[in-house]
């Protein structure tokens, strides 16, 4: 009985433990895997990512729409 109580005490403190951290991301690296960064570069520097808000299909052709002006495939957006 003694050694059921023990296991029991030390699987509480590995739960517990496990539950203080935050979950990982799964669609980012681990850590150890990710690159370092510059020492002089900050990671806001970074300009935000480009995200198509409008599309339009004329004759059956796909386009963007970027700061009011068409853009088809092969077009640079921003």
């Amino acid at each position: 009985m003694k050694t059921t109580a023990t296991g029991l005490l030390a699987l509480l403190v590995l739960a517990s433990a496990g539950a203080q951290e935050a979950p990982r991301d799964p669609m980012q690296p681990p850590p150890s895997l990710r690159p370092a960064a510059s020492p002089g570069v900050s990671a806001t520097a970074e300009p935000p990512p480009v995200v198509a808000r409008h599309l339009m299909v004329v004759d059956g052709v796909r386009y963007v729409i970027d700061n009011g002006r068409r853009r088809g495939v092969g077009d640079l957006l921003g």
